[in-house]
């Protein structure tokens, strides 16, 4: 029974992998942040950068598996890494599960940063 609810989760793991909507609004709480992720640009917003236009010049798979996607995000004024995976996630600030989580790498004032947070297809 347990070895089947295994199966059926990576059988949905693996049909979500194909099935990756072109668009995924991203964010995270404490601090408060978004993304826009397209194919190919992403847009960040948070309350103290503001606005940064990215393009994803590079999308990769992990080696032999369909996840995690990571993407290299490019600006004039900034780089970051995004890594993206299916998985039930929550924004901590309501009861709404999201189907996708983020992790996004980047740097403030010099010092690298990690952001975690949730995706979700726009409505």
């Amino acid at each position: 029974m347990i070895r089947a609810a295994i199966l059926s989760l990576i059988a949905v793991q693996t049909a979500a992998a194909e099935d990756r909507p072109q668009v995924l609004l991203c964010g995270g709480v404490e601090p408060f942040w978004s993304l826009e992720l397209t194919s190919e640009a992403a847009l960040y917003t948070d309350p103290d950068t503001g606005e940064i236009d990215y393009t994803i010049p590079d999308e990769r798979i992990a080696e032999g598996r369909h996840w995690p996607r990571v993407m290299t995000l490019l600006a004039a004024r900034d780089t970051a890494i995004a890594v993206l995976r299916p998985a039930a996630c929550s924004d901590t600030m309501s009861d709404r599960s999201l189907d996708w989580s983020i992790d996004l790498l980047t740097q403030r004032r010099g010092e690298a940063v990690v952001y975690t947070g949730c995706c979700r297809a726009p409505d």
